[in-house]
């Protein structure tokens, strides 16, 4: 299973992929949504997780964008944020 995430915290980003490098998984990771969204093009992840709020592409966006220029959605996506 492949599995994108993108964040423009490295912390986060390290973190998770981590845990998922742990369980087996193949991990691509990005700091911005420009980044972010050539990687899901190019990987075609079976689960996205993507900050809300980032440089470039916010998560929102680079998910309404991969959609208008595939038009696929066989992947899950998890937006996740800091903030409250």
């Amino acid at each position: 299973m492949k599995v994108l995430i993108v964040d423009d915290e490295a912390i986060i980003t390290r973190a998770l992929s981590r845990v998922f490098s742990s369980k087996g998984f193949e991990v691509f990771t990005g700091a911005e949504g420009e980044e972010g969204l050539a990687l899901w093009e190019a990987h075609s992840p079976d689960l996205v997780l993507l900050d809300v709020i980032m440089p470039g592409y916010t998560g929102p966006q680079l998910i309404a964008e991969y959609l208008r220029r595939k038009n696929e959605r066989k992947a899950f996506i998890v937006l996740m944020t800091a903030h409250s």
